[in-house]
């Protein structure tokens, strides 16, 4: 934009890399809003989730996910649809369940229920987060 009478003033916006997703020829790179990035991942080092289409709900959670609960983020290797459309959130440790719809608030408190299974020396296979006001922690 110019401001009169010599000035020239450029916003920059930088998009952030939140998923990689699986596309003929090898991964490319989508941020939050659905938007294919420039990167090419065989060149620069990315560790993002792996998508098997573009879904523009999941990008969305997944880029909240980075900003609310980095913690979470950075340990959610895979993210696919189930049969029924919930989300399946695959973990180094253990799979998040979530509806397609839910709230990156909802993910806060998976790392208190970790911490508090491992405290108590039980370890989780499965986190549900599907139910209104709780969380279902399923144990091996």
């Amino acid at each position: 934009m110019r401001r009169l009478p010599g000035t020239l003033v450029v916003r920059v916006t930088e998009r952030a890399p939140v998923a990689l997703v699986a596309a003929p020829g090898g991964l490319r790179v989508y941020d939050g809003s659905a938007t294919l990035l420039p990167i090419d991942p065989s060149t620069i080092d990315v560790d993002l989730p792996i998508l098997s289409s573009v879904d523009s709900t999941t990008l969305r959670l997944l880029d909240g996910l980075k900003s609310s609960v980095p913690a979470v983020f950075a340990e959610v290797s895979r993210v696919r649809r189930s049969p029924g459309g919930d989300l399946v959130l695959d973990m180094s440790e253990v799979r998040i369940l979530a509806s397609a719809d839910a709230d990156v608030g909802r993910f806060a408190a998976i790392p208190m229920v970790l911490a508090d299974l491992k405290r108590r020396r039980v370890k989780a296979r499965e986190i549900d987060l599907r139910f209104r006001g709780q969380i279902v922690a399923r144990t091996s």
